[in-house]
């Protein structure tokens, strides 16, 4: 049986709340709900609107993003598992999918859930775990007795207006209505917390003091891995902006250090605002380089330049040296796609409770694979609750090289029909971070369908409305891959000479007028042949990689018999070592003779081998050595160890009522990092051939043409097992590919075309050592550190340079002065 290894990670459900940015009275009841959830100060605010605020329009853009840009671009950086909408509809508005985590417990839910009591014998929160249970087990653990080491809790007193809304954002806020409201009791019987009236002294005094306050508890047991963004910044905020406020309480899930300021306390605050900024001006710790950390002043959008000057005068910063604080008037770009490695980008905090790494036992019954676990759950929560997605756990696949069958990387948009089949009876949200699995009970043995890269493939191509099985070609890829061990076996086959003497052992055919077709048996090759192949392939290694004959014999490529010629009909026979006996039967003539135990020449003993299985197709496997070494070479060849590809090699596809036309290989990549959340797995199809004088015919460009206008934005691979492309395939590919440049609403390329010649499919190693070894044009582009090419939009502009003889789609045009 074999295994694959997994991390179990346990934290709060993280709840997307749709709401109308400027409606301040539905943006307060949210912080409230949020207080009173485990988890909540992580739960994103995601704006809904019909029209982009002002506030928000960037004055740098000559064009906005549209309200539905904005709003799917939260949703896809936070990612949350459920939804609360504060109005009907805004679900729907963005396209939020309505399918149910469970039977009769929707993913989508309205704010009014938790404003409204429920039915007979119902108590708990309709999502997510009910604070109450944190208070309870704080108050039995610690503060029932007389702590060693006091921990101070304070709480605002909301009866003054001032500054309301803006202290419900920073610290939290208890609803004072509605079955929520009772919290607030417990905070005070558990905590005996100090009141404090909002006030900017009060607020001075809370963060000096360190008091802790209800939205602190929200995080209480969490961890949040560390992102690299250590220097603290002040938000300030207009208090009656509701869009600040939004600002302000999704930017503590990308910076781990915000402390949010009313801009209208910021005059009485000028003591503590001075001095916050000089004790955080130290060096970096660790950093021997004299790096400093600096405060950043970030203020609201809604605040103007003028404003904000005004503002920094008046907290008296402008006396402190400029290298101690910066000054920000924008907000980081969440809402839009990012492609470029060399721009930091916002990423989202990642948070857990407990995690535990799992080699996980994988059964198969009927071509259907699947593991059990025991899932992971809080210790204060009760086992049973009433309401749905009360905690989560997060799956996390690594193949490690091994199972590259399993479909890892997958998009979110994969079927219902496919997510749900993961579990019994439950969803399963596909995100960044992993397999996101919604959790009801404590104590939960889990059951999880794993799907092959092909039945996801299929799958979700079917829910895009096309049609797609096996072909005969994607067959024998699979069938190769198998052999050699996956991904970290196809070394044995990445070799120009090794390729092309295996093609002259494969199967020989012969087709007669009337259309009939004769096959001839894979010829033998003698032993002393393919020594000496591995002989010159070990002293040309790369990494430490040499094959051996005993490796291409495991593999099962390779079977070493001898060749004697039959007495009766003079005709050579091969016999495979199994087949030898004291009497052997011509193949030829079928009669049978004794073995020549005298006259055979023993010292020169007539070993051959010949090639088994997929290997003894004749036309290169018709074409499957030139996919299967494609896909390596997004899978291992792009100097990257953490890429996850989830693949299937050739499909027919049919759309609509068109012809059914093949498709080489079809895969989602996805780029992992080692302690942040992925990417979003990529799109890719692609077309590989052999050693054919003129591969690509205008047909192959035609079909990827309807690849690119049906699946926008997916990535299209021309790979080929020769060194160039001909002038007539480089015209024919470069139109399609100076068409594929074009952008998209997003600025990404409509379809980014990627061109791969035998330098990377025979590289058996990194793609950039090998461009490095052959120098030139490929070298240059690489030579820079800050170019990677495992991003695939840095390898489509590279390869579209170097093979088809396009020009940098970044460059400045340079136009000549005119005269006068």
């Amino acid at each position: 049986m074999s295994t694959i290894s997994a991390s179990l990670r346990l934290r709060p459900t993280r709840i997307g709340f749709l709401v109308d940015p400027q409606n301040a009275t539905f943006v307060r009841k949210i912080f409230q709900t949020c207080t009173c959830l485990w988890g909540g100060v992580f739960n994103p605010i995601i704006p809904v609107c019909t029209a982009l605020p002002d506030a928000w329009r960037d004055r740098h853009r000559v064009l906005d993003p549209t309200p539905e840009e904005i709003a799917k671009g939260y949703t896809a950086f936070f990612e949350p598992d459920v939804f609360v909408e504060a109005e009907q509809g805004l679900s729907t508005k963005i396209g939020v999918g309505s399918e149910d985590l469970d039977f009769g417990c929707p993913r989508v839910l309205p704010l009014d859930a938790f404003f409204t009591e429920a039915g007979p014998g119902r108590s708990d929160v309709p999502f997510g775990t009910d604070i109450f249970y944190v208070y309870e087990e704080l108050y039995e653990r610690e503060f029932k007795f007389v702590a060693r080491h006091e921990r101070r809790v304070a709480i605002f007193d909301m009866d003054s207006a001032d500054g309301g809304a803006f202290i419900a954002a920073s610290f939290g806020e208890f609803p004072e209505s509605g079955p929520l409201s009772h919290r607030s009791k417990a905070y005070l019987d558990a905590f005996e917390p100090a009141k404090l009236a909002p006030t900017p002294e009060n607020w001075v005094r809370a963060i000096k003091e360190r008091y802790e306050l209800p939205l602190h508890f929200t995080r209480e047991y969490l961890k949040r891995d560390p992102d690299g963004l250590s220097d603290p910044t002040l938000f300030v905020v207009d208090p009656t902006s509701t869009l600040d406020l939004i600002d302000l309480w999704n930017i503590r899930q990308f910076h781990p250090q915000v402390l949010g300021v009313n801009v209208t306390w910021m005059r009485e605050a000028r003591d503590f605002l001075v001095e916050f900024v000089k004790v955080n001006h130290r060096p970096l710790p660790g950093n021997p380089h004299g790096v400093m950390i600096d405060t950043t002043l970030q203020f609201g959008r809604s605040i103007s330049e003028d404003r904000a000057k005004a503002a920094v005068e008046e907290a008296g910063l402008t006396a402190i040296p400029g290298n101690a604080w910066c000054f920000k008037l924008w907000y980081d770009n969440i809402w839009g796609p990012h492609r470029e490695d060399f721009i930091a980008r916002p990423q989202r905090a990642r948070i857990s409770v407990a995690s535990t790494d799992i080699e996980l036992p994988i059964s198969e019954e009927n071509g259907r694979f699947s593991c059990r676990f025991k899932s992971l759950a809080p210790d204060f929560a009760p086992t049973y609750g009433d309401g749905s997605a009360r905690w989560v756990n997060v799956l996390e696949l690594n193949k490690y090289g091994t199972n590259d069958t399993i479909a890892v990387a997958l998009p979110q948009t994969l079927s219902d029909n496919s997510r749900r089949g993961m579990r019994i009876g439950e969803a399963a949200i596909i995100s960044r971070e992993g397999f996101v699995l919604p959790q009801r009970y404590k104590e939960h043995g889990e059951y999880f369908r794993l799907l092959t890269g092909e039945q996801a493939v299929i799958g979700w191509l079917k829910s895009q409305g096309v049609e797609a099985e096996p072909s005969d070609p994607g067959r024998i890829a699979d069938q190769i891959l198998v052999s050699v061990g996956g991904f970290w076996g196809t070394g044995l086959i990445a070799d120009r000479d090794t390729i092309k003497l295996l093609d002259q052992m494969s199967k020989g055919m012969r087709r007669y007028i009337d259309g009939t077709l004769e096959e001839f048996p894979d010829r033998s090759i003698e032993v002393q042949r393919w020594k000496d192949l591995i002989g010159r392939r070990s002293k040309a290694k790369a990494f430490g990689y040499a094959p051996t004959l005993d490796g291409f014999v495991r593999a099962r490529v390779l079977r070493l018999g001898l060749v004697l010629e039959c007495p009766n009909c003079r005709k050579k026979n091969w016999f495979g070592i199994e087949g030898l006996g004291e009497v052997v039967t011509c193949e030829r003539c079928l009669k049978e003779y004794a073995f020549p135990q005298g006259s055979l020449a023993f010292d020169r003993t007539p070993w051959h081998y010949r090639v088994l299985g997929p290997f003894s197709v004749p036309n290169y496997a018709e074409g499957a050595y030139a996919s299967v070494l494609a896909l390596n070479a997004f899978a291992r060849g792009l100097g990257s160890d953490r890429v996850n590809i989830t693949y299937a090699t050739g499909l027919q596809f049919r759309m609509g009522t068109e012809n059914p036309f093949e498709v080489d290989f079809t895969f989602w990549y996805q780029r992992r990092k080692m302690f942040d959340l992925q990417e979003e797995p990529l799109l890719v199809f692609g077309e590989a051939k052999s050693f054919a004088t003129e591969s690509f015919k205008e047909g192959d460009v035609a079909r990827m043409r309807k690849l690119a206008e049906r699946f926008t934005g997916a990535f299209l691979v021309f790979a080929t097992l020769k060194e160039d492309l001909t002038e007539t395939e480089k015209t024919a590919i470069g139109d399609f590919a100076k068409w594929g440049r074009e952008r998209l609403a997003d600025g990404t390329p409509r379809a980014p075309v990627i061109v791969l010649t035998g330098t990377e499919l025979f590289a058996n190693g990194e793609v950039e050592h090998a461009w490095k070894n052959i120098g030139g044009q490929r070298s240059d582009f690489v030579r820079p550190a800050r170019v990677r090419i495992d991003n695939l939009w840095t390898l489509a502009d590279i390869t579209q340079q170097v093979y088809l003889g396009l020009p940098d789609p970044h460059a400045r045009i340079a136009t000549a002065p005119q005269k006068t």
